[in-house]
């Protein structure tokens, strides 16, 4: 470890795999230190160590590398201070790299594995098949930092049994993934897991899905003047058609909005429907009212985005006090640079269904399934959705392998219909990593067609090559990252900034829209 002033190089294993050979390092000195941080410090004749503080005591510390076993007794005289953050070729990556938050989990095993170490005389052969080491790695030294694997394990098990019991994992870590799935907007799917009864789960479940059914209701019955209007091809996309077609029952999965896919030549004809219904191109100011959009952010918007901006009308059912209609006219990104996908051929086989007493037009389900798959890569890919932290969420994995998993999906049309519109590679990313979120690699199986040949694809971000950028984190950091902005922005162009800022300030308007 090289030390230049308060920022270090760190050197060697020893903080595997929070801090790595290369890290720069930046301190803070402090005279009070807590278990669970990182520090700093003098240790006999070995120079600095960077390890992590286990107890604290009355004038030293007790402190252990993550992917050490031995105990260090350190004067509060030697501790050059704490670790406050660190970056990867330049890369900032201080949230969710040093911080532990099951830290009592971490400590009580930490001491466990030292006591193994000196049973078995350190010998690492032996050390590394004992159940506590196993256990300890699991949880701490494993790619996925953190309580990942325990986010990951009660998601997969939901799926694969419907019912699990999580009385052996502590309140603290019960309450971190309570508030993963809350983030990702998943706590619909708690609601057959046990563990959870002392956060009044339950309650919270009933209610968000009772809300998420009657929110349908209402956009709904609005709907048959619309519908009965239409005199041209169109597709209900997303929102309730998915829900049905992944959870069967549509309260597992909320929306406050319509999507309606159309040819782009049909654009003034939906648009004459909607004025003459009562809404307007517009959005909600701070003061919950609805104010136009200018007529520049209009056209930026339908050049940028391939949808025109949010139409919207004040509505008397206070459960949704306004009705929001986005309308598509295009399943790809206005910056694709492959083939376009004629909308008109792609609506040429519909399906109607009906929810309530309202008849409508969606897409076939290997279609609806092809959509969703760009419509996600998408959001992993936009350098403006990238910007606002939302835009990578376990909610579309949960969808994606929901639908394979129930639905009869017409494998091999689907890959007909990707190798005609040249979107192999999108559909297979998000297949590959639905994969990975599931531990499931047969929903891969039936699609080894599609697979990436392009080297680099699968970390990929960036909607155009001008974009491209390769992530300098794994997947699983970047899933469960807060703050993917502050990971990427390093590797942006002054260029690519400035879009994302032209995006803002034209996309959001002055104030909240509602967004497809």
């Amino acid at each position: 470890m090289t030390i230049e002033g308060t920022t270090i190089i760190v050197k060697g294993a020893s903080m595997n795999p929070r801090l790595k050979d290369g890290d720069l390092v930046r301190l803070r000195p402090l005279c009070d230190y807590h278990p669970g941080d990182i520090v700093v410090f003098s240790y006999k004749d070995e120079g600095y160590l960077v390890h992590r503080v286990i107890s604290v005591q009355k004038n030293r510390l007790l402190c252990k590398g993550d992917n050490s076993f031995r105990l260090e007794f350190v004067s509060r005289n030697n501790v050059i201070g704490k670790v406050i953050s660190v970056k990867r070729g330049g890369i900032d990556l201080t949230k969710g790299y040093i911080d532990i938050n099951n830290i009592n989990i971490f400590i009580d095993l930490a001491f466990k594995v030292h006591k193994v170490a000196e049973i078995y005389n350190y010998n690492i052969e032996k050390i590394i098949k004992d159940v506590e080491y196993q256990k300890y790695k699991n949880l701490f030294l494993n790619v996925e930092t953190n309580f990942y694997h325990i986010v990951l394990h009660i998601l997969r098990s939901i799926f694969k049994k419907g019912l699990i019991d999580t009385a052996h994992l502590s309140k603290n870590i019960l309450a971190d993934t309570l508030r993963i799935f809350r983030r990702h907007n998943i706590t619909e799917l708690l609601s057959k897991v046990n563990g959870f009864k002392e956060f009044n789960l339950d309650a919270v479940s009933r209610v968000k899905r009772v809300l998420n059914k009657s929110a349908y209701q209402v956009l709904y019955n609005m709907l048959p003047p619309i519908i009965s209007a239409i005199d041209f091809p169109y597709a209900i996309i997303k929102g309730l058609p998915l829900a049905k077609a992944v959870y069967k029952d549509e309260s597992y999965s909320g929306s406050s909005e319509i999507n309606i896919l159309i040819d782009k030549q049909n654009l003034q004809d939906i648009i004459s429907i909607l004025e003459r219904q009562g809404f307007v191109q517009g959005y909600l100011n701070k003061n919950m009212t609805i104010s136009k959009f200018t007529r520049k952010q209009m056209l930026f918007y339908l050049n940028s985005t391939n949808q025109v901006l949010p139409y919207i009308k004040p509505n008397t059912d206070e459960r949704i006090p306004f009705i929001c209609i986005n309308i598509n006219f295009a399943i790809l990104w206005g910056k694709h640079e492959s083939q376009s996908i004629e909308i008109k051929d792609f609506l040429s086989d519909t399906v109607k269904t009906t929810y309530g007493s309202v008849d409508f037009y969606t897409l076939s389900i290997e279609k609806a399934f092809i959509q969703y798959c760009l419509h996600n890569y998408k959001e992993h890919s936009s350098l403006y959705l990238l910007s606002g932290n939302k835009s990578i969420s376990l909610r579309r994995f949960c969808d994606v392998y929901s639908l394979v998993k129930k639905e009869n999906i017409n494998t091999d049309l689907v890959i007909k219909i990707a190798k005609l519109y040249d979107i192999e590679k999108y559909i297979y990313y998000t297949l590959y990593y639905t994969a990975l979120v599931f531990d499931d690699k047969s929903i891969l199986e039936p699609y080894q067609e599609l697979e990436i040949g392009e080297p680099g694809f699968l970390d990929r971000f960036g909607l155009a090559e001008s974009e491209y950028n390769t992530w300098p984190i794994p997947f699983l950091d970047r899933l469960f990252c807060e703050d993917r902005f502050s990971v990427i922005k390093p590797l942006l162009s002054q260029d690519n900034i400035k879009n994302i800022e032209y995006n803002r300030k034209y996309l959001q308007g002055e104030g909240v829209i509602c967004k497809g």
